[in-house]
């Protein structure tokens, strides 16, 4: 009886790939502080670990590179060792978050 018993399978996460300090501005057009000070102002802190969930700078970093490779989720994913899923979830969710505070950071000339 008990070879019929479906066990259930481990899920498995991919490594994370961490950016090289010498590589990290060229891929997400910032440097590693200022990517995690705009990760921590537009980005609530993430206290969610199950399932391999990413931290805000993660979020911020997939993000950032989406803005500079648009299209190609697939081969982000690849780099930042994550699905494609991933980045698209990622992406629907950050975009809202810096959208909602973007009347502070942009400002048009007034009319004189």
């Amino acid at each position: 009886m008990a070879a019929f018993i479906n066990i259930r399978s481990v899920k498995f996460y991919p490594e994370r790939k961490e950016s090289r300090d010498e590589e990290y501005h060229g891929l997400y057009r910032f440097s590693a502080e200022n990517v995690e000070w705009i990760a921590n102002h537009f980005l609530e802190p993430k206290v969610e670990t199950r399932g391999g969930a990413l931290s805000p700078k993660k979020q911020m970093q997939i993000f950032l590179r989406f803005l500079s490779d648009p299209g190609f989720q697939i081969g982000i994913g690849k780099e930042e060792g994550v699905h494609r899923t991933t980045i698209c979830k990622t992406i629907s969710h950050v975009l809202p978050k810096i959208v909602e505070k973007a009347g502070i950071w942009i400002k048009y000339p007034a009319e004189s």
